[in-house]
């Protein structure tokens, strides 16, 4: 695959985790509303309402999950800035670490 075709499935990927995470975000702030709403208002159409809309977006989040978009656009896709950053800071802990490996030689004086 061309770096033009794996640019486009990186795109889809930070759209896909990006749209994941709106959709949790409104969810929750649903839910704290539904949560919130005085007793008075717990028996309502307008109370069943946001209780469909939590389970909505709670079923729109499982089928995100389900497609596992990470396992089928892992292997095409080229790594996300923050993918990038965590990789060359593992390097360089590694670096300062040394390579265990690699024998320690001391010389003595």
């Amino acid at each position: 695959m061309n770096n033009q075709r794996r640019k486009k499935l990186t795109q889809a990927y930070e759209y896909i985790q990006k749209a994941y995470s709106l959709i949790d975000e409104a969810m929750s702030e649903e839910e704290d509303a539904m949560n919130n709403l005085p007793e008075s208002l717990q028996d309502t159409e307008r109370y069943y309402e946001m209780e469909e809309c939590v389970s909505s977006l709670s079923s729109a989040l499982e089928a995100l999950d389900d497609a596992d978009v990470d396992q089928y656009l892992s292997e095409y896709r080229l790594p996300t800035a923050e993918e990038k950053a965590a990789d060359k800071q593992a390097k360089l802990e590694q670096e300062k670490e040394g390579d265990p490996a690699q024998p320690k030689i001391l010389l003595l004086k």
